[in-house]
C-alpha cells in the first residue's frame, strides 16, 4: 500500500509541474513574469530532447552482453537502477488514467501532459549521477514494447532490440523436467513478445531501432560492437578484443523427448520471420 501511495505522490508532483507551466504560460493574468515561465518551459524542453537509449529484449535474451559493450563507451551512461521502476510507474499511471477518466477530464489534463509527466519521471529516475553529454541508457526487457511511447516523448531517443532464438530462450526457462509441452508454453510467450517488439521496431524506423540477433553477436562481437557505435554515433569501443561464450548450445532443445521441429516451425511464425528457421 505504501508503494502505491508513493507512486501516486510522484504522479501528482510530475503532472502538477507540467499542468502548472501549461496553465501559467497561457494565462494572461499570471502573476509570475513571462520570462521566468519561458525559462522553466525551456528547461523542460531540454529534458525531452535529450539523447535517450532504451535497450530491450525478451527474457534470457542476453541483455547483459549489450551492457558489456555499452559500458566501454564514455558516451553512454547506463542507469544502475530505475529502469524497471520507470516502466512500472508508466503502467501504473496508465491504469489510473483508465479507471479515473472523469477525474482526468475534470482536471482538464491533456493526454500529452500526462505522457510528458511520465517522461519526466523516467528521465529523473534514470539520469541520477549522469553527465550532461551522451546517452542516458535504460536496459530492461520491456523497453522494446514501449518504443513508440518513448519515441513520442523523447524524439531523439534510440533503441537496441536484442533477440535470441526462441527455442533456446524457452529451453533456458524450463524448470524441472524438460518436456516438450513446457517448451511450447514458453515459446508461445516468446512468439507474442517478439511479434509486438518487431512491429514497434519497424514503426520507429531503422535510424532509431537497431535489431541484433544474439547468436550473431556472440559469433562476431567486434563487428556488432562497431555497428552499435555507428548506430549511436559515438566513440569506438575502448577494448576491441571481446569474447563471449553462449550459455546454451543451439541443439539443447532438440534433446527434449518427442521434440517436433515441424510443429514448432508451423506454430511459431516469429522463428521464421526472424530467420531462426
Amino acid at each position: 500500500m505504501k508503494s502505491k501511495s508513493k507512486l501516486l505522490i510522484y504522479t501528482a508532483i510530475q503532472i502538477g509541474i507540467l499542468y502548472y507551466f501549461n496553465k501559467k504560460y497561457n494565462n494572461e493574468k499570471m502573476v509570475v513574469k513571462r520570462n521566468s515561465v519561458n525559462s522553466s518551459r525551456n528547461f523542460l524542453n531540454k529534458i525531452f530532447v535529450r539523447r535517450m537509449l532504451f535497450v530491450g529484449g525478451g527474457k534470457n535474451s542476453g541483455l547483459e552482453i549489450i551492457t558489456t559493450f555499452l559500458n566501454q563507451s564514455n558516451s553512454v551512461k547506463i542507469a544502475d537502477y530505475g529502469s524497471t521502476t520507470a516502466i512500472d510507474f508508466k503502467d501504473y499511471v496508465k491504469k489510473i488514467q483508465k479507471k479515473k477518466e472523469s477525474f482526468i477530464k475534470n482536471a482538464k489534463l491533456k493526454e500529452e501532459n500526462i505522457d510528458k509527466a511520465i517522461g519526466l519521471f523516467t528521465y529523473y529516475i534514470l539520469s541520477k549521477n549522469t553527465s550532461d553529454t551522451g546517452y542516458v541508457c535504460s536496459v530492461e526487457e520491456r523497453n522494446t514494447l514501449l518504443m513508440e511511447f518513448y519515441k513520442k516523448i523523447f524524439p531523439n531517443s534510440k533503441f537496441i532490440y536484442l533477440v535470441r532464438d526462441g527455442r533456446e530462450v524457452a529451453y533456458s526457462q524450463i524448470e524441472g523436467d524438460k518436456t516438450f509441452k513446457k517448451l511450447l508454453g514458453y515459446l508461445e510467450k516468446w512468439n507474442e513478445f517478439n511479434r509486438v517488439a518487431l512491429k514497434n521496431c519497424q514503426k520507429v524506423g531503422q535510424t532509431s531501432c537497431l535489431l541484433i540477433r544474439y547468436d550473431q553477436l556472440i559469433a562476431n562481437p567486434l563487428y556488432f560492437g562497431e555497428k552499435i557505435m555507428r548506430f549511436l554515433e559515438i566513440d569506438q569501443l575502448a577494448n576491441k578484443e571481446i569474447y563471449f561464450e553462449s550459455e546454451i548450445y543451439s541443439s539443447s532443445y532438440e534433446r527434449i523427448a518427442n521434440y517436433d521441429p515441424n510443429l514448432v516451425k508451423k506454430k511459431f511464425q516469429m522463428l521464421s520471420t526472424l530467420n531462426f528457421i
